[in-house]
């Protein structure tokens, strides 16, 4: 495990070897309300510049890049922080777009320039035309129009958040094109990006230092070079934010024993989606956990010793203990 201490600023830094933190798509949506944004949004503003945001926890495997790859981190905890603070990005940049095209002299002022484009900078990186860009099927590169992008900070696919995500972007300038996903407005990401545009400041002093202390926010970037160990330190950890239901839990523990069991990760999210395909309600998954074990514990594969019946209070150890028993056999 390796820990370290970064603003913001410097995880998304415009210059030298630039990290890019990528949520796997097996992950959970974007799941952050009015209350988590508008707490944010005062963290920011009232605390003193530097307010710490909480560890970011990654898998990065070193020994796997290769030359002239990008450098993705791929987020296991921080994806609402990290997503959120893009969005709040957004809105600042399309305010500052706003008022140089009101005040044409601002796209010729030196300091507006460089604050303006350090935003799109740490929202994409732009790679190059398509015909000059060889490595066309990397993991987390797309286009848009003629040109390879990389997200700096990139959503799941759960509830279509990378479209919307991809279509906040070309919304608000910033990518040329992007498709424009059914019902974007009535989903929590874009939603959140239309609470930031009614919330932050619209002068040009309130906006630069909002900027400032968003690029001061402090986090502890923790890596680990395998999902498993990263999901393990995941469950440890006491969490701000949306907690994890049972469901969540047990999906992590069941895809990094699958992994190192030499299983395919991406093969096992598609088995685990076709089940929660049945089930899109949190609820009725949890539920179904509990009288799966309670109907088929007569089977010697599914008993657990001294576990007579399935409650709340006991269905993560129960499945924790069958994931590790035989976690494909539980999956198929």
């Amino acid at each position: 495990m390796k820990s370290t201490e970064h603003t913001y600023s410097s995880l998304l830094a415009t210059e030298g070897g630039q990290w890019h933190f990528h949520v796997p798509r097996f992950q959970r949506q974007y799941v952050w309300r009015k209350n988590n944004w508008s707490k944010l949004l005062e963290d920011i503003q009232d605390d003193e510049i530097g307010h710490y945001m909480g560890s970011i926890i990654c898998v990065f495997d070193e020994s796997a890049l290769t030359p002239g790859s990008e450098l993705i981190y791929e987020v296991v905890d921080g994806q609402q922080r990290l997503i959120t603070i893009s969005i709040l990005l957004c809105a600042i940049y399309e305010k500052l777009t706003y008022m140089a095209n009101e005040s044409p002299s601002l796209k010729e002022n030196e300091d507006f320039i460089i604050k303006r484009n350090g935003i799109k900078k740490r929202l994409i990186k732009q790679l190059g035309h398509n015909n000059l860009y060889s490595r066309k099927t990397e993991w987390g590169l797309f286009s848009s129009g003629d040109i390879r992008y990389c997200l700096r900070v990139q959503p799941s696919t759960q509830e279509k958040n990378l479209d919307d995500y991809k279509y906040i972007l070309k919304d608000v300038a910033i990518l040329p094109e992007a498709q424009d996903p059914p019902y974007v407005g009535n989903r929590r990401l874009y939603k959140s990006l239309e609470y930031f545009r009614d919330h932050i400041p619209s002068d040009m002093e309130g906006l630069y230092d909002l900027l400032e202390r968003i690029y001061n926010l402090t986090f502890i970037h923790i890596t680990e070079a395998t999902q498993a160990k990263a999901f393990m330190l995941f469950e440890t950890l006491n969490y701000r934010g949306v907690p994890l239901s049972a469901v969540d839990i047990i999906k992590n523990k069941m895809l990094a024993t699958l992994e190192q069991k030499g299983e395919d990760i991406d093969d096992s999210y598609d088995k685990w989606q076709v089940l929660l395909n049945y089930l899109p309600e949190d609820k009725d998954q949890d539920r179904y956990l509990r009288q799966f074990y309670n109907a088929f514990k007569i089977n010697p594969k599914i008993k657990v010793p001294n576990i007579s019946r399935a409650t709340n209070s006991n269905v993560i150890t129960i499945y924790e203990w069958l994931i590790k028993k035989d976690a494909k056999f539980l999956l198929t």
